[in-house]
């Protein structure tokens, strides 16, 4: 049975850490009721970016019809409509299972998709069943290519993210970290660099053969040119205390898929679900801890090795899911939930 796919014009909930990098474990927390959804379309495992103008570009995997691949939604969202101004259906082969995921970088519209299960040997294609596809726009989203890029390998099931390049300012303006949420034997990183012409390697990198589950991963400086300057930091957790592993590695692409250049899990306490967001004011992690009295959610914000103290945010209860935290271009931390019921 499929899912509808709904994007609510304003948060659902959102909670909001008020203040800069410094004053952010200590700001006010706020909340936000949503507006009446509308629906866009049907499917399932929807992801949304939103760019500087307010423009939502929305993406959705559409439901299963029989043996036909299902198509890949793209719906291009101003502020204050309520139906799309541009849609597309995109047609990779295979089956997306996991939520494909959009990236905005100025008036480029990056869509991210992950497809199995069919075989590709193509001259610059991966042999194997698994293939990370990236379909890019270069005006906005108003046209797209019908053919996806292969830049990797690794199922994002559990967070992903447009990093910038290994080779600074003088190349291409991104790259892709993939993370998995929940994949036997531990939890995976895979880095796939943009390169003309060529496509990333297989090659991945298991960062915690003992932690399974929620993987997320963040930049601890954001606004450098060079992903090694960036630092990619990743969590995970094993149902009951979650653990980061980072990059100290330096070198070539290669580099950042080799567990040896990624530190040994180290533990940060009780909580699940991790989600991190990282920014203006810092890199931030949000968590769930289970409690006798329903979740409550707590902050902690990375300093270079380590994690610091949680900070609490009000206890919302039992039924209560965080999809996702980011950081607003403000410096405020936001964060969303969906509740049920």
């Amino acid at each position: 049975m499929s899912k509808t796919a709904v994007f609510l014009i304003s948060l659902i909930a959102s909670l909001a850490l008020a203040g800069s990098a410094g004053s952010a474990p200590g700001g006010i927390a706020t909340r936000t009721k949503a507006k009446i959804p509308f629906v866009l379309g049907h499917g399932f495992e929807p992801n949304v970016a939103v760019a500087g103008t307010g423009v939502a570009h929305v993406v959705w995997n559409g439901p299963l019809v029989g043996t036909t691949p299902d198509a890949l939604h793209y719906c291009r969202l101003p502020k204050g409509l309520v139906s799309c101004s541009a849609t597309l259906d995109l047609h990779p082969p295979g089956v997306g299972f996991s939520r494909p995921y959009a990236f905005v970088r100025g008036h480029h519209i990056f869509l991210v998709t992950h497809r199995c299960c069919y075989a590709d040997t193509g001259l610059i294609a991966f042999p194997g069943l698994e293939h990370t596809l990236l379909f890019e726009s270069d005006d906005g989203g108003h046209t797209w290519p019908t053919k996806g890029r292969e830049i990797g390998t690794l199922d994002p099931s559990g967070d992903a993210l447009l990093g910038p390049t290994a080779g600074g300012l003088a190349s291409p303006s991104w790259s892709f970290l993939a993370v998995t949420g929940g994949v036997t034997g531990g939890t995976f990183f895979q880095f796939g660099p943009y390169s003309p012409g060529t496509d990333a390697n297989e090659q991945k990198a298991n960062l915690a053969p003992t932690y399974w589950y929620h993987g997320s991963v963040g930049l601890a400086r954001p606004k450098a040119a060079s992903v090694y300057d960036s630092r990619p930091v990743v969590t995970f957790d094993d149902l009951a205390h979650t653990a980061f592993s980072r990059y100290f590695g330096s070198g070539f692409f290669q580099s950042l898929n080799v567990s040896a250049d990624w530190t040994k899990p180290r533990p940060i306490g009780k909580g699940v679900e991790g989600r991190l967001a990282g920014g203006r004011s810092g890199l931030f992690l949000l968590l769930r801890i289970d409690g006798a009295k329903g979740d409550r959610y707590v902050v902690r914000r990375f300093k270079g090795t380590s994690f610091g103290l949680p900070h609490r945010i009000s206890p919302v209860g039992e039924g209560a899911v965080w999809d996702q935290n980011s950081n607003a271009p403000s410096g405020r931390i936001l964060a969303v939930r969906i509740a049920s019921g």
